[in-house]
């Protein structure tokens, strides 16, 4: 609530308390099924407690800002963690909130990073958190399509998938399950998915890998290319250019680029009307780094949010 009206002092404050309460929660007192599903909200504490931090400091330099992206880190682990577990819509729906608050101020912290150091690192890093973002929110939307197959596993293990999954779902939200109900049925599941990665990988991969590992990577660029990769961060727009010699990123002034890319698609539009849309589309989108694009073939990403 604090937080929400910007009272960081206060955001810091509770959010400290609140995480000092989960961590000697969730060292092993209590309820392991409680613990679990408590253990949701400390992702969104974390965000709370770091980006306080964050606004509250006036001098941010590298060691500073490195240690908040450690913190953030901290918090992935968590979400990752309840990848595999938290099986309810509502329980899914709020954990990918969390991936979209998180790696929102994580870009913006390896964006300040690279500005410090110059480190190309930090700006793959982005772009790497960037793709991440989108590929868990094709999968989300896969993962409705329960009746599509994009890799086809036998039926029995389809079956199985289903069964272990809701008996997961179940011991954890159902409180005449024990403790050791639910141990039980996460290690089935831990088991059932060690088989898949070992049996049906592309499977696998598509549904239930980390999705770090199987990104894209910035630094494999062919010689006769330049890629283009706007995206968005904390609400500003970027371009990154990316050749096999450089890695460059350009703040772009742009608030209104939803009405003039809307105007695009309105067919009505006369040619004469249309001719200063698209020059103030080039002078805004283009023009601040054209002399950066150096080979004939250029590959265009748009942000894709």
């Amino acid at each position: 609530m604090y937080f929400g009206h910007y009272n960081y002092k206060k955001g810091l404050k509770y959010s400290n308390i609140a995480l000092e309460l989960f961590h000697d929660h969730l060292e092993g007192k209590g309820d392991i099924k409680h613990q679990v599903q408590t253990e949701k909200i400390v992702p969104y504490l974390i965000w709370i407690n770091v980006k306080s931090k964050y606004f509250l400091k006036s001098n941010k330099d590298s060691t500073f800002l490195l240690n908040l992206a450690r913190e953030m880190d901290e918090g992935f682990k968590i979400l990752n963690k309840n990848k595999s577990i938290l099986l309810n819509p509502e329980d899914i729906n709020i954990l990918f909130e969390d991936y979209g608050l998180f790696f929102s101020f994580a870009k913006q912290l390896h964006l300040d990073l690279f500005w410090k150091t110059k480190n190309d690192n930090h700006l793959i890093r982005v772009l790497q958190m960037h793709e991440s973002v989108l590929y868990s929110k094709i999968r989300k939307r896969l993962g409705k399509l329960n009746d599509l197959a994009f890799e086809s596993i036998p039926e029995s293990v389809s079956d199985q998938e289903k069964f272990l999954k809701e008996n997961l779902k179940k011991t954890l939200s159902n409180p005449f399950y024990s403790n050791q109900d639910f141990i039980h049925a996460e290690r089935k599941w831990s088991s059932f998915l060690d088989s898949l990665k070992t049996n049906y990988p592309k499977y696998y991969k598509l549904n239930y890998a980390s999705v770090e590992q199987y990104l894209h990577n910035p630094n494999v660029i062919l010689p006769e290319e330049t890629i283009v990769r706007y995206l968005y961060i904390e609400k500003r727009l970027y371009a990154f250019v990316l050749s096999s010699e450089d890695k460059l990123i350009f703040p772009l002034s742009f608030m209104d680029l939803g009405l003039y890319t809307k105007k695009l698609n309105d067919y009505t539009i006369s040619p004469k009307k249309l001719q200063p849309i698209l020059n103030t589309l080039y002078h805004k989108l283009w023009r601040p780094f054209e002399h950066e694009v150096k080979t004939k073939k250029v590959n265009i990403l748009p942000d894709g949010d």
